[in-house]
């Protein structure tokens, strides 16, 4: 990562912004940013993991990842986040070009380090960084923000006045976080291969540990560590999500839906599905049928 601070010429600019909600257990593709990127989490509680560390971060936390650092998060309960990508001098190539801000591990998509924004140089700050129990004074200035979307010069300064004043919080003193240091190289490598491959029936779990030359136990230890679950159900939450995709979007039945998501048993299917969701597969469609038609009756 380059460095180039130099004292009293930051001058901070902002990249994609998102606001959203996290149902409980969803898990991020494992990815590198090219930027510098805020998240705060103003409901819930998530993790966010890296190769080497893993934090807890309840409501009111604001992590900020730097570029070029693999890690994923784990909504450990619903949760509500506000994710704000930056630079420190206006500098990142990303940025500049248009490239996409992220690049996930499962994608074909090579990471460039050349496109990463400069490290800004503070002597006391290290990232990722993590601040608990921030004020909420950066919950109206960051709504705010969000607001600041019109393409014109005043919006601009207005906009990277909120960012300069939502950092400016972010890093005022308060309590440690909790921090784990834990080597998580085997977890992410795996979770690469599970992201990549969830679609192939024949995956195995205890092929995969084979491949990377741990026993089927550790890793299952290793995922329920680290996501709350063994390894086997984050194999079926990924093929689910997919199935749920394919019901609401396409005309399969039940049993191509199982067969395209990565089952081999339309039976086992459903009723994995119907464990984790509380409903079969078809009644969540017809569900999903109804919400559709009851919208339309709203377009004027």
């Amino acid at each position: 990562m380059r460095t180039v601070y130099q004292k009293n010429k930051m001058s901070p600019t902002f990249g994609p912004q998102w606001h959203s909600f996290w149902v409980m257990g969803r898990v991020e593709p494992n990815r590198k940013i090219y930027d510098y990127e805020l998240v705060y989490f103003s409901s819930g509680c998530c993790k966010v993991v890296f190769e080497s560390q893993m934090f807890e971060c309840p409501a009111g936390t604001v992590i900020i990842i730097p570029p070029n650092m693999l890690h994923c998060t784990i909504a450990m309960s619903r949760a509500e986040r506000w994710c704000v990508h930056f630079d420190w001098f206006g500098d990142c190539l990303a940025h500049q070009t248009g490239q996409r801000i992220f690049v996930y591990s499962d994608d074909n998509e090579i990471f460039n380090p050349t496109l990463v924004a400069a490290d800004p140089g503070f002597e006391k700050v290290k990232f990722p960084f993590v601040r608990e129990n921030v004020s909420p004074e950066i919950m109206p200035l960051l709504k705010r923000y969000f607001l600041c979307t019109e393409d014109r010069f005043d919006v601009r300064m207005e906009r990277q006045g909120l960012l300069l004043q939502i950092l400016s919080i972010a890093f005022r003193p308060s309590p440690g976080i909790k921090i784990h240091t834990i080597s998580n190289k085997a977890f992410f490598e795996a979770k690469n291969i599970i992201d990549a491959n969830y679609l192939d029936p024949e995956l195995k779990i205890g092929e995969i540990a084979g491949e990377l030359r741990i026993s089927p136990n550790y890793l299952t230890k290793l995922f329920r560590k680290m996501l709350g679950m063994p390894v086997v159900d984050y194999l079926h939450v990924r093929r689910l999500e997919n199935s749920c995709e394919l019901l609401k979007h396409s005309n399969m039945t039940v049993r191509e839906v199982a067969f395209a998501s990565g089952f081999n048993d339309a039976n086992y299917f459903s009723r994995i599905f119907k464990k984790i969701y509380g409903e079969t597969p078809m009644s969540m469609r017809l569900k999903e049928i109804k919400r559709d038609n009851d919208q339309d009756d709203f377009i004027y």
